[in-house]
């Protein structure tokens, strides 16, 4: 795996938090352990191509909004300095 790539550190609510929710890009990231949860914990862990992400999203199968805007700006950094150089 490469270094990780800061995205930025965005606030969910500046008004009345001062919370920070910093994102991250990962680029050639794999799988090297199974995961430990608790007992109670239920966690299903899916793979996706990233061109297939923008059509989850579109079909409401991923609402969470961290995600998204963690997508939306992990594509733009790809988009603008990654491919163009």
């Amino acid at each position: 795996m490469e270094k990780p790539i800061e995205l930025g550190c965005y606030y969910v609510n500046p008004s009345v938090s001062n919370n920070c929710v910093y994102t991250f890009l990962l680029r050639n990231a794999y799988k090297r352990f199974e995961q430990e949860t608790d007992e109670t914990e239920e966690i299903e862990i899916m793979t996706y191509d990233f061109e297939q992400i923008e059509d989850l999203i579109g079909h409401g199968e991923i609402t969470q909004l961290f995600s998204i805007s963690a997508i939306l700006m992990a594509k733009n950094y790809i988009n603008t300095v990654i491919e163009n150089g």
